[in-house]
């Protein structure tokens, strides 16, 4: 699972270096390829979230159930009406959110040391597409 978690950092370091190449269709296909991968990788992560609530109880199984979906759903309409600029911010954003939910809620184990891991050495990807697309 370490493993696969780190290679699943490739296509954001990846996309962010194609949106610093000065080739217009690289660039159109680096908003777009950056983007989709962080919104799926951010319902991967609500997924799991929502995975997980299946053993809680109460209102820490609604608010699960609840952050979640809505997570998913913010993500989807960030993507569909905002520019992939503000769209990479936002679900950035929605990436240390669900970070800090899951490490204000949940046990420490493997699973969040994991998550903190990976959720922060995603994010100097999001800071080179957002610096890629100010300069553009």
């Amino acid at each position: 699972m370490v493993g696969l978690g780190f290679a699943g950092l490739a296509p954001f370091y990846g996309f962010a270096a194609l949106a610093c190449l000065q080739d217009l269709s690289m660039q159109q296909l680096a908003r777009q390829g950056f983007t989709l991968y962080a919104l799926a990788i951010l319902s991967f992560l609500a997924g799991s979230l929502w995975g997980s609530a299946n053993v809680r109880v109460g209102p820490e199984k609604t608010s699960r159930l609840l952050i979640s979906n809505a997570v998913t759903v913010i993500g989807v309409a960030v993507l569909i009406v905002l520019s992939p600029m503000l769209a990479a911010a936002l679900l950035a954003l929605l990436h240390l959110f669900l970070l800090y939910y899951e490490i204000a809620h949940s046990t420490a184990g493997w699973y969040l040391r994991l998550r903190r891991q990976l959720t922060w050495c995603s994010m100097p990807a999001y800071g080179v597409f957002l610096a890629s697309q100010l300069l553009m």
